[in-house]
């Protein structure tokens, strides 16, 4: 940048050996199209104290060209000391090296006041690799600059209510662990004895009625149980580990047979990868999908085919079924908490269990989608971080 006050002689001469240059020198017409201009200078790297800016710098600057050009050390003052500092260096490691550009952002006192962000862009002129002159552009920025912060400020806002949410989740779940569950197992406790005591003593009626009660009590606890499992992946650290795909569907499996021995399940695998992440909250995303494919199954029997590849980092993931499939305009839908598409009577579930997995593999730095059509079975998409030498030989 120009450095010094000037006089009018120099920066006549210094204006018009630049238009020369301009002339000549390709290289120069090709750094000045290489952005919009609000402003141009020139400055003499062998006699700092000569300096020529044009006419448009000032008037960005909201300054009158022919008062202000006759002092172009005027420019410093406008400059915030800061940046000045920051400017000057970056200025010296161009001169010292090529490979460096010069390209700094800079804020300038505009006339009436307020600031400006101007992109400072720059290449010296050299003579026998030696640098004599220096060739600058500005281009007002603050327009940009201003959105920017006006968008990291929504984003700070918005993660502070994503942080206050969190906190609020992890609240609840205190309070579900202990202040709902405790009177849930004093209704189950006394509804058992209640059915001891009246046995023999109440008709059909009275026992299908108390068999209503339980089970709504049972499903109350089956419920809660989902929520405290889906507000813990919300907001519990990870602990990231070595996890075998290979280990974690055969416990699934194990689990499943103890379960639900009367499931029926084919199940189609090759060797799969070892992933970097959760393990128990990855245990929890294929019981989900799994007990998904069974849950809603079709009239044959249930096949299962789960595949991976791996590819830039990452395990992705295909689990498939021949199950009853879901219609294209559910299938967003179908991963939102609490969101059913069929009766409790129909097929009994939370509707937890896709919202658990999809935030399972967020956490994990991916996404989840799924590919239906109703009766042709449902297959989910997702993928997880691979493990350094997962992949299967």
């Amino acid at each position: 940048m120009p450095v010094g006050d000037p006089a009018p002689d120099a920066a006549r001469d210094l204006e018009a050996e630049l238009r020369d240059q301009l002339r000549t020198n390709p290289e120069i017409f090709d750094s000045l199209d290489r952005g919009a201009l609000d402003g141009i200078w020139y400055w003499d790297l062998e006699n700092p104290d000569r300096g020529w800016l044009s006419p448009s710098f000032w008037r960005s600057l909201g300054h009158d060209p022919t008062a202000a050009g006759r002092s172009a050390g005027l420019w410093q003052d406008l400059v915030h000391p800061e940046d000045r500092r920051t400017a000057q260096r970056g200025l010296q490691a161009h001169c010292a090296d090529t490979s460096k550009p010069y390209d700094q952002l800079v804020r300038f006192r505009h006339a009436d006041g307020h600031q400006l962000w101007m992109r400072c862009r720059g290449v010296a002129i050299r003579i026998d690799g030696r640098p004599v002159r220096m060739l600058g552009t500005h281009t007002d920025v603050t327009e940009i600059h201003q959105r920017g912060e006006d968008q990291l400020l929504v984003e700070r806002e918005r993660h502070g209510e994503l942080a206050e949410a969190y906190r609020n989740l992890a609240q609840f779940t205190s309070f579900a662990s202990h202040d709902l569950q405790a009177p849930l197992r004093t209704i189950s406790g006394f509804l058992s004895l209640l059915a001891t005591k009246v046995e023999g003593l109440i008709d059909d009626e009275g026992r299908d009625w108390l068999n209503r009660v339980e089970r709504g009590a049972q499903r109350m606890q089956q419920l809660i149980d989902r929520l405290l499992v889906y507000s813990r992946t919300q907001n519990r650290e990870l602990e990231t580990e070595r996890v075998s795909i290979d280990a974690t569907l055969a416990q699934v499996r194990l689990e499943l047979d103890e379960s639900q021995p009367d499931h029926g399940a084919e199940f189609h695998s090759g060797e799969m990868p070892v992933v970097r992440g959760d393990g128990k909250m990855i245990f929890q995303l294929f019981e989900n999908l799994i007990g998904n494919s069974i849950k809603y199954r079709g009239e044959a029997r249930p096949r299962i085919e789960i595949q991976a590849r791996c590819e830039a980092g990452r395990a992705h993931f295909s689990v498939s079924d021949n199950g009853i499939g879901i219609a294209p305009e559910h299938q967003e839908a179908v991963f939102e908490a609490f969101r059913r598409l069929h009766s409790q009577k129909a097929i009994e579930g939370s509707g937890l269990g896709l919202a658990i997995a999809q935030r399972i593999v967020e956490r994990h730095g991916g996404r989840i989608r799924l590919e239906s059509e109703p009766g042709q079975g449902t297959r989910f998409l997702f993928s997880l971080p691979l493990a350094t030498g997962g992949t299967p030989s």
